[in-house]
Formats: structure tokens, C-alpha cells, sequence
């Protein structure tokens, strides 16, 4: 039986969040197995969660009937879980109804104040009311208590600041003297202006917070975007910039207070009794990144016992958690969260190596690990299997390190990377648009651009000019976009970017550019955690708009969980005994093999065999070829082979359907319609469905013609 205190005001009752699969071939303890889920639907142990299936216009009970808890001391049952709008919560407890909520956000959902002294049962109540089958995720059942007195703080550092104030660089880390005189002039002008004008506004805004009340157990609570202690790195480059010493000290202020805050980690359920599970090191970087940052650029305001606060913080909460991670979980090195860490866990050595000489060993170690994780992350042709967004960020903190390292080391960024970055740079480009906007598959929210210190260091690292022309067509967005950026020399004038045609077969991606209009294709493998169900989906865009469209989706929006699915992309799906059947997109035995990707003399080829993709054992053998003659038009041949009589269903996503004409060729649909599918970033998408008769065999030809 569990009773984990997670935080003074909360004990975590039933932490369904410890039995996932972190440590790969072995399996920590699940409470799945205590539960009984019915009826519609079904209950399985996530990474993190219980993850529950319920049938669409359905109810599905989840309960647990043998507990035996003390309940005394606490107020109020708390339920951490992401729901979907359409779902309502109901939780009883002992049979009483506790926790009576409607889904619609990731976050606690909390109930009145009790006076249960003891929990023997637990059931929970979800209530469907979409026609679709979702999933919903709870990450544990705890309670609260009411009257927990805050913590007293101090805010004087006794000791802690230097007699006189030096407000001079205290170290050359991220900017040398003459960079920081380059930087203040270029400030005054676009790109760099705008993008100081953001720090800036951090600064100030956390100018006016009293960092020393948020001193506690950790940082923020968990998937909270903010930190309890905001603009640290800001206030001091800031502060620095403008000679302003209140900003200045209240960059230490704020760096000590983090430093003097229990833990790092993202939330305090990672730290109650018996829990191992961990959201791995995202904010213990973070906090050795700005920790370096104050200790660079207002280093000289605080005394010798002042640093040495934020070193010990530096050297016991976060490169312990890194190095862990680095160690132990062997997926790191397969995704871009190893060079995630890795961006604070250099800035953190390179600072200490300064005071400890020592580090300068484990700062040549961690160039190793990096290289592993850069040759584990991206395929040999530079491709990146989980789409664009993961790319983006993957890349970013590549060539942070780079940046640091190659300054740490005293060589142009040239020089320090060599050839490494040249095959993944040109996988970059291939996924932009005329305007430098990335295009919307998987993750990528619409428009979205790359920050443009990735343009600069990829120039300045490959002296490829088509980069200097997408860092000519971005905007620095914040602390490091713009310090960096300020640092590289990029030509003043507009270069193309964009090859006519490119393909990637380690991911199965093609992409065709002909005037105004992009058309690409994403096919290939199907088993990382951020693919969508989508292969052999295809997206156009016309004069930097979607026209045919991928709503991607932030995995961790309740609202965007459908969006995954096959049926929410441009696809051709099998229906069977009126079922909608979706792709398998966890597996590495899930391909999407690409037959043919090719351009020749204006015409544009793909084939893909989608034949072990479906869930179903009723498909025999699936085929998709598209052919694009010309910019605005493209014909789409489905082949399906059924065991027995079924239908299948043409699916085209659109932003307009006045811009788009779909003609069914060879085939009369038996049913057809366009539905609204979602508003994608302020953009509606509907979803034209032509419906076929029943058949077990099919090629059918449709056409889609760009008005």
C-alpha cells in the first residue's frame, strides 16, 4: 500500500506513474494488475500512466476494490490526468463520489474537501461522448492538505555579494569583451533588435518578482511551462548590456535562489519514497545553463562564498542527474534528449573547469558522448525519422554545444565541427518552404520557423550559403538565438534555399518544389514515439499557405491526441465490417517501403507499399502510388487486397475547398462528404470522404487538382 509524501500539502495514494518501461527489458512494478477495467474499453501501463481506450458514445469503469489506506491528515482527493473535452471524470472512493470533472486540459482535477479517514476502493468513471474511440492518461490518485504554512525566506544573502560591485565579464564563455561591444551595436538593428527587445521584457518582468519566496522542494510543478524563478540568464545579459547594477543583482538573486531550492527536477512526485521513475535531466540542464550564465556575465557582484553556492548547486543537483541519464537510459541516445542535456551539461563544465581544473576532463568525455548521440540520433543521410520538429531541436542543441565548445577550445566553428553536420544540413533545407517556414508534418506546429542562430552556425559550420539565406528570412527568438547569432557574419543578401526535388530514404520523404507550390510525401518507418499514423500521407503548400494539410498536433494537448491517427490524414483507409482501421505506428517491423521516389522531366513519382502498416489481419496487400505531371495536380492510384468483402475510404484534409477539386477517376464513391476536422493554429481543416462499395479487390484512381 502506498502513502509517498510528494510534497508537504501532497501524498501521492496510488502513483501509476512508476510502472512504465524506462529501463528497456525490464519491467518495474505496475499496479495494472489490481485493477479491472470495464466494460468498452481497456487498460494498459504506459511510460508514465495508466492509458485508457474507451469506445466511442461509451462509459468504461476502472476499479480497484482491495485497498486498505490511512487518509488521516489530508483534505481532498486530488487525480492528476490528461483528458480529452469530450470526456467526463468521475471518481469514487469508497463508493462516494469524490472527483466529479470534465476532461479538456493535462493538469489536477480536484475534488471537494472529505471526510474519508481511509481508502478501501477506487473507481473511476469515463464517459465518452465523442463517436470516437480515445485514450486517456491519469499519472496518479492522491490527496491534499488545506492548512500548510509557507515556508519564511530571506532575501539579504548575507555574505554573498562582493563589497564593490564589479560589473565586468567574469568570464568569456559566451561572449568575449569584443563580442559584447559588437553586440550592443548590433542590437540596434534587425534581426537582433527585436529579438533583445524579448530578453529584455523577461528581464524587466522579472525584475519585479521576489525569487526568494519560491525557495522550496522543486522548480515548478510538473508540464507547467513557467519556473517558479523566471529570467535568470535574461537579467544578467541584460544587465550587463545596459551597466545596470540592480539587474545584475537580481540575477544573482535569482541564481542563488535556485541554487538553494531542494531539488531540479521537473516536479515533486519525482521525488517522493520508493518512485524511480524520472522526466529524465530537461530541467536540470536548463538551471546549470542559467547558473553559467549569471556566473559569465555577473560573476564579479558576488563574493568568493557567493559562487561557491551556485558551484556546489552546479556539482550536486544537476550534473549528477545528467550523468545519469547519460549512463542509464540507453533511448537517449537514439533521440535528440541527449543533446538536449547535453547544452547545460557543457555550459555547466566549462564553467566549473574554470574553478576546478579537473572538469576539463569531463568536458573531453562528454565531446565523445556527444558525437555517439549525433551519429545515434540522425540516420547516415542526415534525415531525422521523427519529422522536422524533433530535427529542429535535435540540431539547436548540436550547435549550442558546438558554439560553446568550439569557443571553449578557441577554434571557428568550422574547424571544430569539420564535415558532420554537412548531410543533416541538407536534410534541414528540405523541409522548408519559399518563406523558410517549416512544413507541417508530424509535430510542427504551422509556420513555424527555425531559430536563426541554426541558420548562422550551419553557414558558419558548412559554408553552405543556402543557410546564410534562411538566416537572412528568421527572427531571433530568445536568450541563446540571439547571443549566438550576434557572433556570426552572414552575407547581406537573398540566396535560394530550396532544391526542386529531394528525397530521404532512411525516412521515406520526398519533396517536390515547382513555383509556389510544395508538394511532399511522407512514407517509410513507423516506430518512433513522435510518428503519426501517416504514411503515405502527402501535404501541399501554395505561396507559403496549407492548402492540402497534416494537423500535426502537440502530443501533450488533450485536444490534438486524434490527430495522430490515420483517419485524421490524407489518406486512403480500409473499412472493415464498418470499422475505420488504423496504422500501426509503434514497431520497427511497421515499414512503409518506398518502391519508387523519383522527378524526372517535370513529373513527380512516388509508391509506397503500406501492406503490414493496417491493424487488421483482413489486408492481403496495400499500394499507394502518386504521380504530379504538373505543380497544381496530382492522380493517387490505391491498391487494396482484401481476405473478404470491405470498403475503402478516401480521406483529404483541405484548408480551403474552394482551392481544391477532387475527382474520383475510375470508381463512383457510394457515400461523400467533408467534415470539419479541427482549427489548426487559427486555421479550419476539413476532411472531403469519398466512400467506396464493398469489394475485395481495388485500384482506384482519384485526382486532386490545385485551383
Amino acid at each position: 500500500m502506498f502513502r509517498l509524501p510528494a510534497e508537504d500539502n501532497l501524498v501521492l495514494l496510488q502513483p501509476y506513474l512508476e510502472g512504465g518501461d524506462t529501463y528497456k527489458g525490464h519491467q518495474k512494478y505496475s499496479l495494472v494488475p489490481r485493477y479491472q477495467c470495464t466494460p468498452k474499453g481497456y487498460l494498459t501501463q504506459g511510460w508514465m500512466d495508466f492509458i485508457i481506450t474507451i469506445d466511442g458514445n461509451s462509459t468504461t469503469v476502472v476499479e480497484c476494490n482491495d485497498l486498505d489506506m490511512d487518509l488521516t491528515g489530508y483534505d481532498r482527493f486530488r487525480i492528476f490526468a490528461m483528458l480529452p473535452e469530450s470526456v467526463h471524470l468521475k471518481c469514487f472512493c469508497n463508493g462516494r463520489l469524490e472527483v466529479d470533472k470534465q476532461g479538456g486540459y493535462r493538469g489536477f482535477y480536484d475534488g471537494e474537501k472529505t471526510d474519508a479517514t481511509r481508502l478501501h476502493s477506487v473507481r473511476y468513471e469515463l464517459i465518452n461522448r465523442s463517436a470516437d474511440a480515445l485514450q486517456i492518461s491519469i499519472y496518479y490518485l492522491g490527496m491534499l492538505r488545506d492548512d500548510v504554512p509557507k515556508p519564511a525566506f530571506f532575501d539579504d544573502w548575507e555574505g554573498c555579494f562582493a563589497e564593490e560591485a564589479d560589473m565586468s565579464l567574469y568570464n568569456e564563455h559566451y561572449l568575449t569583451k569584443k563580442e559584447l561591444e559588437e553586440f550592443k551595436e548590433k542590437i540596434k538593428k534587425e534581426p537582433f533588435r527585436s529579438g533583445y527587445e524579448k530578453i529584455r521584457k523577461i528581464a524587466l518582468e522579472a525584475m519585479e518578482c521576489v525569487p526568494e519566496s519560491q525557495i522550496g522542494r522543486t522548480l515548478r510543478p510538473f508540464f507547467h511551462t513557467d519556473f517558479k524563478i523566471n529570467g535568470t540568464a535574461e537579467l544578467a545579459l541584460v544587465g550587463q548590456v545596459e551597466q545596470n547594477e540592480e539587474m545584475l543583482r537580481m540575477a544573482c538573486r535569482n541564481a542563488l535562489s535556485i541554487a538553494c531550492t531542494e531539488y531540479w527536477c521537473m516536479d515533486s512526485m519525482e521525488t517522493a519514497p520508493t518512485i524511480t521513475w524520472h522526466h529524465r535531466s530537461f530541467d536540470e540542464q536548463n538551471m546549470l545553463g542559467q547558473l553559467s550564465a549569471v556566473i559569465s556575465f555577473a560573476g564579479g557582484m558576488l563574493s568568493w562564498h557567493g559562487r561557491n553556492i551556485l558551484y556546489n548547486a552546479m556539482i550536486t543537483k544537476g550534473l549528477p542527474r545528467i550523468e545519469a541519464d547519460f549512463m542509464t537510459m540507453d533511448y537517449i541516445y537514439e533521440c535528440n534528449q541527449g543533446l538536449f542535456f547535453m547544452t547545460g551539461y557543457l555550459q555547466g563544465l566549462i564553467t566549473l573547469a574554470d574553478r576546478y581544473p579537473r572538469y576539463k576532463k569531463r568536458i573531453e568525455e562528454a565531446k565523445v558522448l556527444m558525437d555517439e548521440m549525433l551519429e545515434g540520433t540522425f540516420p547516415k543521410d542526415g534525415s531525422y525519422h521523427e519529422g522536422a520538429m524533433y530535427w529542429n531541436c535535435s540540431i539547436e542543441k548540436y550547435l549550442t554545444c558546438a558554439y560553446f565548445l568550439s569557443k571553449y577550445e578557441k577554434k571557428t566553428l568550422k574547424e571544430f565541427c569539420g564535415d558532420k553536420l554537412n548531410a543533416t544540413a541538407n536534410y534541414g533545407l528540405s523541409v522548408l518552404d519559399q518563406n523558410a517556414c517549416v512544413l507541417t508534418f508530424s509535430d510542427c506546429r504551422y509556420r513555424m520557423k527555425f531559430h536563426s542562430f541554426i541558420g548562422g552556425i550551419l553557414y558558419a559550420a558548412t559554408g553552405d550559403e543556402r543557410w546564410g539565406g534562411v538566416f537572412r528570412k528568421t527572427d531571433c527568438v530568445n536568450f541563446i538565438d540571439t547571443l549566438i547569432s550576434s557572433t556570426i557574419e552572414v552575407p547581406e543578401i537573398e540566396i535560394p534555399f530550396l532544391d526542386e526535388f529531394t528525397y530521404f530514404e532512411s525516412i521515406g520523404y520526398a519533396r517536390v518544389v515547382r513555383g509556389g507550390t510544395v508538394i511532399a510525401i511522407l512514407s517509410g518507418p513507423s516506430n518512433n514515439t513522435h510518428c503519426h499514423a501517416d504514411k503515405g500521407s502527402f501535404i501541399v503548400h501554395k505561396d507559403g499557405k496549407m492548402i492540402c494539410a497534416d494537423c500535426c498536433g502537440d502530443y501533450s494537448d488533450p485536444k490534438a491526441m486524434n490527430l495522430y491517427r490515420s483517419t485524421s490524414h490524407s489518406l486512403t483507409i480500409p473499412v472493415v465490417k464498418g470499422e475505420r482501421i488504423e496504422q500501426n505506428n509503434k514497431g520497427t517491423q511497421y515499414v512503409s517501403l518506398v518502391e519508387q521516389s523519383e522527378y524526372k522531366e517535370g513529373v513527380f513519382s512516388f509508391v509506397c507499399d503500406n501492406s503490414n502498416l493496417w491493424k487488421t489481419d483482413e489486408i492481403v496487400s496495400n499500394r499507394r502510388r502518386i504521380v504530379s505531371k504538373q505543380a497544381n495536380e496530382l492522380v493517387i492510384t490505391d491498391e487494396f487486397t482484401f481476405k473478404n468483402p470491405a470498403q475503402i475510404e478516401f480521406r483529404l484534409n483541405v484548408t480551403d475547398q474552394s482551392k481544391v477539386k477532387v475527382t474520383p477517376l475510375n470508381w463512383t464513391p457510394k457515400e461523400n462528404g467533408c467534415f470539419k476536422l479541427c482549427d489548426f493554429e487559427g486555421v479550419r481543416v476539413e476532411q472531403i470522404r469519398l466512400l467506396s462499395e464493398e469489394a475485395t479487390e481495388f485500384s482506384i484512381q482519384t485526382k486532386v487538382e490545385i485551383l
